[in-house]
């Protein structure tokens, strides 16, 4: 499998030397570097970086790699399509993006690569760029790091990696002698999000604008379902709803025996055994009656029987009222509030889907 360095880069070449070293530190090198820069930095990489007596190819003898002209090729010194010498305006940062976009694209559709991304060079609006695209489209395999070198080496011209021989670097304008044993070369790997396993295919194919893929890899909020007894109403997702009593009398149940099932709690991999059959319903009616007498109705409101007396068919009248008024007033966050069914008849269990650590009850 290939390994691509996806490094961005401003006018100090230098970052690319110190990254490769910092990777054969780590027991290897890429197999191909591609470098992501303004027009002026792609000058900058061309003058330093490539052909026979470049820093590049002076870093592989060094370190006892043969030569490698495909290691670093000029067509992999990348610039916007209207590129400028420097990141200044939004436009040129927008730019910048979607050439971070297309590359990160491109190389991750590549079964058979794993891809470096390398936030050390450049602007910070640069770094930011390529780091958005990797949170899109990086796979497991693909990792984003940053380069730390020592203080006193980031601005000297003259270094570009620690030599296997230890030397001396020095006094240059404004500039103290330096020894390059004290470079500090390392990486520093970024944990980041990855959004690809929940983005469309059609999405991977080409690349996209950044907000299309944010928006469509955003996770929803979760749901909290938030009963409020003395009122008989509930809210869920910024929504608020008033029920009568015999339905928030039954919604409340099931709400109770959700919170009271003893379970981990985590529904997406549960049968649903907090679901109740018929039988388990009308066993636990009393329970039902006294949930209805708790909402504190006057005597002239309450229903004497129905609700207070449960069986198969008025259950399935009251289900089906209560899970309409709640489609009217909520819409599709209603789903997280409705007594859902499970199987098959005659063997129909009943229950909330929504986990019972987001259900809180409130007097």
């Amino acid at each position: 499998m290939d390994r691509i360095l996806l490094a961005v880069c401003g006018l100090t070449p230098q970052i690319i030397t110190e990254t490769l070293y910092a990777l054969h530190r780590e027991g290897h090198i890429p197999d191909r570097v591609i470098i992501l820069t303004t027009r002026a930095g792609r000058t900058a990489c061309l003058r330093t970086l490539t052909g026979p007596h470049g820093m590049i190819a002076r870093f592989l003898s060094d370190y006892g790699y043969p030569p490698s002209p495909s290691l670093l090729r000029e067509s992999d010194i990348l610039t916007p399509d209207s590129p400028a010498d420097d990141i200044a305006t939004i436009g040129d940062s927008s730019a910048f993006q979607r050439l971070c976009m297309a590359e990160a694209c491109r190389l991750t559709r590549e079964a058979d690569t794993c891809v470096d991304f390398s936030l050390a060079g450049g602007r910070k609006t640069m770094g930011a760029s390529l780091a958005l695209a990797a949170q899109c489209y990086g796979r497991d395999t693909d990792r984003l790091f940053h380069v730390l070198v020592a203080p006193a080496f980031e601005s000297r011209p003259d270094f570009y990696y620690p030599p296997p021989v230890p030397t001396l670097l020095p006094a240059r304008t404004s500039l103290p002698p330096v020894h390059t044993g004290d470079a500090g070369v390392t990486l520093a790997m970024l944990p980041f999000p990855r959004l690809r396993p929940h983005l469309p295919p059609e999405l991977l194919e080409q690349p996209h604008h950044l907000e299309p893929l944010l928006a469509a890899g955003s996770l929803p909020a979760p749901a909290r379902l938030a009963l409020h007894v003395r009122e008989r109403a509930l809210t869920i997702l910024g929504k608020r709803c008033v029920l009568p009593p015999t339905e928030f009398a039954l919604l409340l149940s099931f709400a109770l025996r959700k919170k009271q099932f003893p379970c981990t709690g985590t529904c997406e991999t549960c049968p649903g055994d907090c679901f109740m059959d018929s039988g388990a319903l009308l066993a636990d009616s009393a329970g039902l009656a006294a949930v209805y007498e708790r909402l504190r109705i006057s005597a002239a409101a309450r229903s004497s029987t129905g609700i207070r007396n449960i069986s198969p068919e008025n259950f399935m009248a009251y289900k089906s009222k209560l899970n309409r008024h709640l489609r009217e007033a909520l819409g599709m966050a209603s789903s997280h509030a409705e007594i859902a069914s499970m199987g098959r008849r005659p063997h129909v269990r009943y229950g909330l889907r929504i986990p019972k650590m987001a259900i809180s009850i409130e007097k």
